[in-house]
C-alpha cells in the first residue's frame, strides 16, 4: 500500500499545483479587469482635448526652435557675407 501511495503522490501533486495555478490564473484576470478606471463620455473627451492641446503646444515649441535656427543661419551667413567686404 505505502509504494501505491507513493506512486500517485506525484500525479496528486502535479493536478493539485495545477488547480492552484488556475485559480490564480482567474483571479489574476479578475483583479485586473476589476481594477480598470472607468470614464465617463464627457472625462473622455476632455482628456483627449488636453492631449491634443499638448501635441499643439509641442509643435508650436519645434516651430519656434525651427524659425530661431533659421533666423540664426541667415545671420551667420550675412556676417559671413559682410566680412569678405
Amino acid at each position: 500500500m505505502p509504494n501505491l501511495i507513493r506512486k500517485n503522490w506525484g500525479a496528486i501533486k502535479l493536478e493539485h499545483m495545477k488547480k492552484v495555478l488556475y485559480v490564480f490564473m482567474v483571479a489574476s484576470m479578475i483583479t485586473v479587469v476589476g481594477c480598470r478606471e472607468e470614464k465617463t463620455p464627457g472625462e473622455k473627451v476632455d482628456e483627449r482635448m488636453e492631449e491634443t492641446g499638448e501635441s499643439m503646444e509641442d509643435a508650436a515649441d519645434e516651430v519656434e526652435d525651427n524659425m530661431e535656427d533659421a533666423a540664426d543661419e541667415v545671420e551667420d551667413r550675412v556676417e559671413d557675407a559682410t566680412d569678405d567686404n
